[in-house]
């Protein structure tokens, strides 16, 4: 199960899209001569999209079972990556094409995958939710946005969306179709993986409503510190390519480092999925979100491969932070049974944050000439971040214990 939801993410939003955008941007632009920050706007339009349709999504996944949303989802989802290869001059066609694929990821998405995994595992849920989006999302992207560069290299920009949008179907629905299955009800005790029976779970906790939830401390804390933080390092990771060309290096080197930068998030979500296993609180995770403002300092001061790659993997430390918690924490805040649809409301504004901050990053480069004041600007909201972090409550609904 951890290694199907894995899958999952590998060919989602995340990494076909956001990750490969660096890898877009520039050849795009050229082609019909836009500004970066018309392109840059389509992410805007990919988190207006996932505003609206995560929590509709969550919902839907909450009523008739995640497998069928996963199934239908990864379709509609390669089939609207394809279309984008028939992307034309006209910005208003281009923006609607991106509309349809913020649409479609909403289906097949991470929200989907932390609910299957969180179901199946509770003693070492954090770990489990580690592996399967973390290292998911850390081998997704290093290899997807090269494979990518690989494909722009070799026959263009368009062929290279025909690939990915083919990509997701052929990886991603066999393994939904054999792999993917919800727990049905059967009590699983086991004492190696920990694994429960969802419904009494349900029974347990007793979970919070999201009408209640929306008026707590803990969701406040959470929308804003991870919408804001995820979305200001996605404005970093959308833009590797071009900071490095601006650095004085190939933009291959940047898309190199992105893939340090994603290791990083795999190898710590990994981590933080293990403390979060053993404490009653996420606040001890906050001070990590502060690698990510050393990296962006370097970030803007290095001219070398070596220390792109360096302040990569710092930025990838506090990113893994702040992906880690999310999927952990709302069970243990909300308990499971609207698990799905406050995720949604959550991750909903995660897309938002991701979609405008590199359309902000790239008027500021227009008006600047220069990445390194956004950059820094996404350093100072970084550290606005862990201090949110340190003001989230214990959980409600306790924690697992060691089996």
């Amino acid at each position: 199960m951890v290694a199907t939801c894995g899958i999952g993410n590998i060919v989602g939003v995340t990494t076909v899209i956001n990750a490969t955008f660096s890898a877009f941007l520039i050849p795009v632009t050229d082609d019909f001569g836009w500004p970066r920050s018309e392109f840059s706007f389509v992410l805007t339009i990919l988190s207006l999209m996932g505003v609206v349709f995560y929590p509709l999504a969550g919902r839907l996944m909450d009523r008739v079972g995640r497998r069928p949303v996963a199934l239908v989802g990864n379709v509609l989802f390669g089939a609207s990556i394809m279309a984008l290869s028939a992307m034309p001059r006209s910005q208003a066609v281009a923006y609607g094409l991106f509309a349809l694929v913020g649409m479609a990821a909403t289906l097949p998405s991470t929200v989907l995958f932390a609910r299957v995994v969180s179901t199946w595992f509770e003693a070492r849920r954090g770990l489990a939710l580690g592996l399967s989006g973390g290292l998911a999302f850390g081998l997704g992207g290093m290899t997807v946005p090269v494979f990518a560069q690989a494909l722009i290299q070799m026959v263009g920009w368009r062929e290279a969306y025909l690939g990915l949008g083919a990509l997701v179907i052929a990886v991603g629905f066999p393994a939904f179709w054999f792999g993917l299955h919800e727990n049905d009800g059967a009590v699983h005790r086991g004492q190696d993986d920990g694994a429960i029976e969802p419904e009494r779970s349900f029974l347990r906790d007793a979970s919070i409503v999201p009408r209640e939830a929306v008026r707590t401390r803990a969701f406040r804390l959470l929308f804003v510190s991870v919408a804001a933080g995820s979305g200001s390092i996605a404005a970093i990771t959308t833009h590797m390519g071009p900071i490095a060309a601006e650095n004085g290096l190939a933009p291959m080197a940047g898309i190199v480092a992105l893939g340090g930068l994603y290791l990083a998030n795999a190898v710590w979500q990994i981590a933080v999925g293990l403390v979060l296993d053993r404490t009653r609180t996420p606040r001890l995770a906050a001070p990590f979100v502060l690698t990510a403002v050393i990296g962006t300092l370097i970030l803007t001061q290095t001219h070398t491969p070596g220390m792109v790659m360096l302040a990569a993997i710092l930025i990838g430390l506090g990113c893994g932070t702040e992906y880690g918690l999310l999927p952990f924490c709302i069970p243990r805040y909300f308990g499971f049974r609207y698990y799905g649809e406050i995720y949604g409301w959550i991750f909903g504004a995660i897309m938002l944050f991701q979609g405008v901050t590199p359309f902000v990053m790239d008027v500021l480069y227009e008006r600047t000439g220069s990445y390194h004041a956004p950059v820094l600007l996404i350093g100072a909201i970084l550290i606005a971040c862990s201090g949110l972090l340190l003001g989230l409550p214990g959980y409600r609904f306790g924690r697992a214990v060691d089996s």
